[in-house]
């Protein structure tokens, strides 16, 4: 038992003395490893060292045990062990001196017992210093995989970085106009200049700005994210936005929906089409007003007259439709020449303009014959707008260039259209009905205005 105390005891704290012979600054500093210290061998001190014994001193030997096994984990295991075996001769001088909890039991059963007691608390250091050993290897290698998941992630964060800055420098270099944006909310993270420029803005006031604020309609956004999300790609989408001065922009646009970390990004890029789109809406203008006059021409008439019939059908309000012909026009032509018959055409395409409300629809059918059709009008509006027309029409007087004055007058033939009427009429029935009219006009003197009837003769037809 001796032997076996001794090796517990000596043999670690000389090895470890050996080692490390150098005082060194406890783990955990001075004041916890002094006050440990204290603690251990003053509880020792006093349970060995009184002069009574009693009985009560043999339980209050496991005591000892709590600031041994504190030390064992906090401090070094030089320590630990070099505390040991102070506390060990402490226990063996108080036993020697009859003192203690073991001096009743006789000196050799006391030594016994005491050298017991000692290899247990050596296992004890002992145990309690590998499994804190342990717990440090573990701490120590759980700190070096921190450190290098901490310096894959600032690598892997640089290369992102770099990649960033190589894909701006990329951007902001190519003449193309392109945006990069949040996919989940429009959110601009790169744009070059030339983009910027296209909008009346410089790159950095649009940096952060939602592309949804450019948007004259911002369902086509809606629209568009969809097909990127099926497709991964969209090209040639004719998309309408808003430039800084409000002017609407029209955008051809091709647009990708790649990964960006943990986030998805749009890029877009896109060619300014104002020009192009401006351009056929001015063709579309000439293909469906007349040349001369700038009324709709025939063809625009019957389509949008057409269209507006459909809508008083649907909505059950009437509506009337007037052929206007200009009096003796073909004399003007031959008396006064065909520029003064042109100008006579747009004077009194002019005074038909100021006189019709905002909604009425006016078109020229062909030579010095015009039509009308009044929407949201009864058979009285209808007559009453009529005579404002044909009114407006005979005070008129025009200048010539040769110094003469030309008066001209209109006859007017109507039609109502009656919501009543389980048939809906066609606009060649309405203009067949409304010529029927005008042929009357013509017929009892001109310059009148007169509204269909059944009982209205017949116009007599081309031989």
């Amino acid at each position: 038992v001796g032997d076996a105390s001794s090796a517990v005891l000596l043999a670690p704290a000389l090895f470890l003395w050996w080692k490390e012979p150098r005082f060194t600054r406890p783990m955990n500093g001075w004041p916890e490893a002094g006050l440990s210290a204290g603690l251990l061998l003053g509880i020792t001190a006093w349970v060995f060292l009184q002069p009574e014994q009693s009985p009560l001193e043999s339980g209050l030997v496991p005591l000892i045990l709590l600031p041994l096994t504190w030390i064992a984990l906090r401090c070094s295991q030089r320590d630990a062990y070099t505390l040991l075996a102070m506390v060990f001769l402490i226990m063996l001088g108080g036993t020697l001196l009859g003192r203690g909890p073991f001096a009743l039991s006789g000196p050799e059963v006391a030594l016994t017992t005491l050298q017991l007691r000692i290899v247990v608390h050596g296992a004890v250091v002992l145990l309690a210093g590998a499994l804190d050993l342990e717990r440090r290897k573990a701490m120590l290698a759980l700190a070096e995989l921190n450190t290098h998941l901490e310096e894959r992630v600032a690598a892997r964060t640089q290369l992102i970085e770099a990649s960033r800055e190589r894909l701006r420098q990329i951007v902001e270099s190519l003449p193309t106009p392109m945006v990069m944006s949040r996919a989940k909310d429009g959110l601009v993270v790169e744009i070059n200049e030339a983009a910027a420029h296209c909008f009346g803005f410089r790159r950095d006031e649009l940096l952060g700005a939602r592309t949804v604020d450019f948007y004259v309609d911002p369902e086509e956004r809606d629209v568009m994210l969809a097909r990127l999300h099926e497709h991964g790609v969209v090209r040639q989408h004719e998309l309408r936005t808003r430039h800084r001065d409000g002017h609407t922009l029209w955008l051809m646009i091709s647009a990708a929906l790649m990964p960006d970390g943990d986030q998805e990004v749009i890029l877009f890029t896109f060619q300014d089409i104002t020009p192009v789109k401006r351009r056929e809406r001015e063709l579309e203008l000439l293909a469906s007003i007349d040349g001369l006059t700038g009324a709709l021409n025939r063809r625009q008439f019957m389509l949008e007259a057409n269209q507006r019939l459909l809508e008083c059908a649907a909505q059950a309000s009437p509506l009337a439709l007037l052929i206007l012909d200009l009096d003796h026009f073909k004399l003007v032509n031959d008396t006064r020449g065909h520029l003064a018959g042109d100008e006579v055409l747009n004077k009194v395409t002019a005074t038909v303009h100021a006189t019709l409300r905002q909604k009425d629809l006016f078109g020229r059918l062909g030579g010095e014959e015009f039509s009308v059709l009044l929407t949201d009008t009864d058979e009285r509006g209808a007559q009453e707008l009529a005579e404002r027309l044909r009114a407006a029409i005979e005070a008129m007087r025009i200048p010539l260039a040769d110094g003469g004055i030309i008066r001209p007058t209109v006859s007017i033939g109507g039609v109502r259209a009656s919501s009543e009427t389980d048939i809906l009429p066609t606009i060649t029935d309405l203009l067949s009905h409304a010529d029927r009219a005008l042929y009357q006009a013509k017929a009892t003197g001109r310059n009148r205005v007169v509204f269909w009837q059944e009982t209205l003769p017949d116009k007599p037809q081309m031989a």
